[in-house]
């Protein structure tokens, strides 16, 4: 999944240099807590997004990632257990004028992270550690995404991309992002 999504990535970002495109870079975040980098690339009338984004982010996890810590040992020294998602989002859409008009497919898997707290490294290990581990309650989603492609300057070619989206998920969500003209 991380090469197909890197190579989509990588073919999209080449692909600037051609005529009758508009490169648009957005960040986002929603009414559940998710939060979101996207790229948009417009090719005429044509729409594609590429979306990374997750949702209750592992803060307050704490040390250095022990690959063999198992999920249920030393419960009595568990300090913090938090589940989160981190996904991707696909888009296609159409430009209409200065709008733009998304649908999207996104995959987010879930996971948890535990930490622990060995104070006399009884555990063979001496202060704070985590692992992460799936969860396996992944959700697949359907969404949509409009923006609006706002005019900087004289010459059109700068943009400000003020969007908005809804998706099972994401719930209601808003994005802002900067868009170029490179014909």
């Amino acid at each position: 999944m991380k090469k197909f999504t890197s190579l989509i990535f990588l073919v999209m970002l080449s692909s600037i240099g051609f005529s009758q495109e508009i490169p648009i870079v957005s960040v986002g975040a929603s009414i559940r807590d998710t939060y979101s980098i996207e790229y948009c690339q417009v090719f005429d009338e044509m729409v594609y997004s590429v979306e990374v984004g997750a949702r209750g982010l592992p803060l307050g996890i704490k040390g250095k990632k022990d690959e063999e810590a198992k999920f249920g040992e030393f419960p009595e020294n568990v300090k913090k257990t938090k589940h989160y998602y981190a996904g991707i989002e696909f888009g296609v859409g159409r430009r209409l004028k200065n709008w733009l008009i998304i649908g999207t497919f996104g995959y987010y898997p879930r996971y948890k992270a535990r930490s622990w707290y060995d104070p006399e490294e009884e555990l063979g290990r001496k202060g704070h550690y985590y692992n992460i581990f799936n969860a396996s309650h992944d959700k697949v989603t359907l969404g949509i995404k409009v923006k609006h492609l706002i005019p900087l300057g004289k010459k059109k070619k700068n943009f400000l991309a003020l969007g908005t989206k809804f998706s099972a998920f994401d719930g209601v969500g808003f994005t802002l992002g900067y868009a170029y003209n490179v014909d």
